[in-house]
Order: structure tokens, then sequence, then C-alpha cells
């Protein structure tokens, strides 16, 4: 039984070390989900936001859609990336209504300070 442990621990040591023998430190913040502006006192994620877009194609009208789809860049420093939720288009399809919004992304420097 001890000979299982250490070798899962050598097991485990290899996996967490680089081959230069430094640990590996990926734990960057990469927030993904929108963060609501209108909440004040956000913690500061150091993200700015990257504006961009995406095309939808609504089959039963046979047209395509552009809405506003921002993202957030990791850059560091005390700002915040938060995103508003606007409504884009409505598609029909087989008798309901598929709702799509559009997501505008605004780079604030009114957020809180991590420790």
């Amino acid at each position: 039984m001890d000979k299982r442990v250490a070798v899962l621990v050598c097991f485990l040591f290899l996996i967490v070390t680089t081959p230069d023998g430094q640990a590996q430190r990926s734990f960057k913040p990469k927030p993904d989900l929108p963060i609501d502006c209108a909440n004040y006192n956000q913690p500061c994620t150091g993200t700015a936001c990257v504006s961009q877009q995406t095309t939808i194609y609504c089959a039963e009208q046979q047209t395509y859609y552009t809405c506003e789809n921002d993202t957030q860049n990791y850059v560091g420093g005390s700002q915040i990336c938060c995103t508003g939720k606007n409504s884009c288009f409505d598609c029909p399809y087989n008798g309901r209504t598929i709702h799509y919004s559009a997501y505008y992304g605004v780079t604030e420097q009114s957020c809180t300070p991590n420790p």
C-alpha cells in the first residue's frame, strides 16, 4: 500500500511541474460570463472589452442578422469589462419564436480594486 502512495505522489508531482522544474501557474482569471454594468462595487477582473459581432441566419425568414457579441480579454490592471444585454432580433422557428440578444461591452474603471 505504501508503494502505491509513493507512486501516486510522484505521478502527481510530474503532472504539476513543467519540464524546467517550475510549478505551473495558470490561474489567470478568464471571465467569460457577462458582468452587469449596473451592479456597482464589482471586483476588478483586469479585463478590457473586445468588440465583435456574430451573424445568425434565420431560416424561416431567409435572413441574416448581425448582433453585437463583445467578449473580454484579460490585460491586467484595475479595470473591468462589463456587458449590457439588449434585444437583437426574434426568429420564428417551427411555430415558436427564438429570441436573440446582443451583448455590448464597456470597459469601466469604477470597479473595486482587488486586495
